[in-house]
């Protein structure tokens, strides 16, 4: 993730971005989310924002939207932006009012929680500014206590070098050893401390028409580590999980299958399959892979 430090001009300064930028339009997309429930013993969980179609695509049209009315109807220069450049979505969206930065280091609001995307569109015209958002949290410390491998290390500073969501999606190369029996099911993602945050168990404001998410909200864990690379684009083509990439997500479902395989209870009648995916995978060309899988194997033993 070392491209946040060759931006952190641009992120801090958006005048670098858009030449006499004067003002910063936040807008908020909620998805549908909440935990899984599983569907067998050996399937995986996927972050909630990844269930549906990939958001770039949706929540970007909609930026790309409100910076051409921008061009069109005042002659203003504007840019857009949705995870796609060396923008500060979070910040801005506090600074803007969408919501507060939670102890999680992600944007709460009272009536959606922190399940929403974010679009930024930055531009030249001079907008008078909304109020920033008051921080709700207070003493709660759910969301630290819930995160699995202690990655909110101080409130809303995490660190990703210990975080699940880094290492099933960004993290290229082995998984670390020291967070495996952490990661559980989590295939993509982890959204354990949204799930415990109260302003999404309280019942966020239901997504609208056309926010829902797909099905997908688990995944069979021996179709994912076996599957070709053929079967993966085509499976994941328009999705957010391809982020991962098909290595990455196949060293993750070794790991799941490592996980659930060991548990008390693990080593079910269905699990044949099951091992023998994981013995295949043992000797897969790719190292990540056949490492994650021998891990497996042996754990279970």
């Amino acid at each position: 993730m070392d491209y946040l430090v060759r931006s952190a001009a641009e992120r801090r300064d958006p005048s670098l971005l858009l030449r006499d930028a004067r003002s910063i339009l936040v807008g908020a997309v909620r998805y549908v989310a909440g935990p899984a429930e599983p569907a067998s013993p050996l399937s995986g969980e996927v972050a909630g924002y990844a269930r549906g179609g990939d958001y770039h695509l949706r929540v970007g049209a909609m930026g790309s939207e409100l910076a051409t009315y921008l061009r069109t109807r005042f002659d203003a220069r504007a840019a857009e932006y949705v995870d796609t450049g060396a923008i500060l979505e979070r910040l801005w969206a506090a600074h803007a009012g969408v919501g507060w930065i939670g102890k999680n280091a992600l944007v709460l609001n009272r009536e959606s929680g922190s399940y929403f995307f974010l679009a930024v569109v930055v531009t030249d015209l001079e907008l008078p500014p909304d109020a920033p958002a008051l921080d709700e949290c207070g003493q709660c410390t759910l969301c630290i206590e819930a995160c699995p491998t202690g990655a909110i290390v101080e409130p809303k500073v995490v660190d990703s070098r210990l975080c699940l969501s880094y290492h099933t999606i960004e993290l290229r190369g082995e998984f670390p050893r020291e967070h495996r029996e952490a990661a559980g099911a989590h295939l993509f993602g982890c959204d354990e401390c949204q799930t415990a945050c109260p302003w999404n168990r309280a019942g966020a404001a239901p997504a609208a028409p056309g926010e829902e998410g797909d099905a997908g909200a688990r995944l069979d864990l021996v179709s994912v580590l076996s599957m070709t690379l053929a079967e993966y684009t085509e499976r994941f083509r328009g999705s957010a999980m391809k982020r991962a990439t098909y290595h990455g997500l196949r060293r993750n479902a070794a790991i799941n299958l490592g996980n659930a395989l060991r548990a008390p209870g693990g080593r079910s009648a269905a699990d044949p399959g099951a091992l023998a995916a994981l013995t295949r995978a043992a000797a897969d060309p790719e190292p990540t892979v056949a490492e994650a899988a021998s891990w497996a194997l042996a754990a279970i033993a």
